[in-house]
């Protein structure tokens, strides 16, 4: 990769097959306890230093309103509907898309020196890894960095180049 996406300081994710189609999966190794992961993937005050933020009652069958707050534009907020909820180690949403519903799983786990968390999301296309790969790459760095892990990240535009996304492609 060149300079302009060099911003890109983990691996790439990985995609898989299933079934029902594609599967992007990201596996990241944190230093900080399973329990301090836990809150900052779900807690809403803590998930909005890197990610978003959400409103609502938060429980399994539930649905909330998820708001992003990080890509530079102000993103309306979707309607999220929780699918499992087991803490600390797993959470599952449906965001709504017009192909039907994004699931996105977290899967955490504690390990010796800290924890470890997966992230899936079921894509309806092959082409959707170009676009949700560096999507996911950069909010997993942002969260690394709200850990204390990693210095600061790459504004949303300087990270999400034409270079990564072609990288995420050619993962199919």
């Amino acid at each position: 990769m060149s300079d302009s996406s060099a911003q890109a300081t983990s691996p790439l994710g990985r995609v898989r097959s299933a079934a029902d189609g594609p599967v992007l999966e990201f596996r990241r190794n944190h230093t900080v306890p399973l329990a301090e992961l836990w809150a900052a993937v779900t807690e809403p005050d803590l998930l909005a230093r890197w990610i978003g933020t959400w409103t609502g009652e938060g429980t399994v069958g539930g649905t909330v309103r998820f708001e992003m707050l990080h890509e530079g534009e102000e993103c309306p907020p979707d309607e999220v509907s929780i699918v499992a909820c087991e803490p600390p180690h797993r959470l599952a949403v449906d965001f709504a898309s017009p192909d039907g519903p994004w699931r996105v799983e977290l899967a955490l786990s504690g390990t010796p020196t800290g924890s470890s968390l997966r992230l899936t999301q079921r894509l309806f296309r092959p082409e959707g890894v170009a676009e949700a790969g560096p999507g996911w790459h950069w909010y997993l760095e942002r969260l690394a960095s709200t850990l204390g892990e990693a210095g600061p990240t790459a504004a949303w535009d300087d990270f999400y180049t034409a270079e990564l996304r072609a990288a995420y492609q050619a993962l199919i």
